[in-house]
């Protein structure tokens, strides 16, 4: 059965967005919304957002409009939040400023946390090893990319089973051995890699345990650097 993942009010400084962070706008009373991302911020005082060079919203974007913003957050949430606008500047590019909010509204999206990460691992499929980098980790699978620029390579399919090894800085014991299996693909030929997540499978509970730990410890650190109260 489906975990339900309660919804979560959060005060603004653990709003955990960073610059170039993706926010769906929605006037309110419009009924349509456009994407922008956040480019700034003071504080308690303001966020500033990127304006798309033609929006036919604009007209809807005057002072003291109440607007909705959507995001997922650096930790892995969906959030959303109230505000008015503040204010336009069209030069040298279009930006909104808008009130900083009090309080968001967060809903998990995983029932295992996820942190964001880059350590070196390797595969084993087919009977063959390829290098790869795991991008992202939670006690239950992680995401990870591997170089495609060889086209004599044979890359992994959804449902194909694979061998990962990786090693978890600062955790004792620092190396690991997990059977896993792919659960989706993200192909990117043009820039020569291909994404892949996946789910494990029979691992030890002192796997997980380790797991755990190093993304509860990794947390501490990595959410100030998401932190907006700075």
């Amino acid at each position: 059965m489906k975990e339900d993942l309660p919804l979560q009010i959060l005060d603004s400084e653990d709003m955990h967005v960073v610059i170039g962070s993706k926010a769906i706008v929605e006037p309110q009373g419009v009924g349509e919304r456009f994407v922008s991302k956040f480019i700034g911020w003071s504080a308690k005082k303001y966020l500033i957002l990127h304006l798309p060079s033609h929006l036919a919203l604009l007209e809807h974007l005057y002072n003291e409009k109440k607007l909705i913003i959507r995001y997922i957050s650096c930790d892995g949430k969906v959030c959303g939040f109230e505000t008015k606008v503040q204010g336009l500047i069209f030069t040298p590019q279009k930006v909104l400023f808008v009130d900083f909010p009090e309080k968001i509204v967060a809903h998990g999206i995983r029932s295992r946390k996820r942190m964001n990460v880059f350590l070196g691992g390797e595969i084993s499929f087919n009977n063959i090893k390829y290098h790869c980098y795991i991008l992202n980790l939670s006690s239950t699978g992680c995401k990870l990319v591997i170089e495609i620029d060889n086209h004599d390579i044979v890359t992994p399919k959804n449902g194909d089973t694979l061998y990962l090894k990786f090693i978890l800085p600062g955790v004792s014991p620092s190396d690991y051995s997990i059977e896993c299996y792919i659960v989706r693909i993200f192909e990117n030929k043009k820039r020569g890699f291909n994404q892949y997540g996946v789910k494990f499978a029979n691992s030890k509970e002192s796997t997980l345990t380790s797991i755990n730990d190093y993304i509860a410890h990794s947390e501490k650190y990595m959410e100030e650097s998401c932190s907006l109260d700075n």
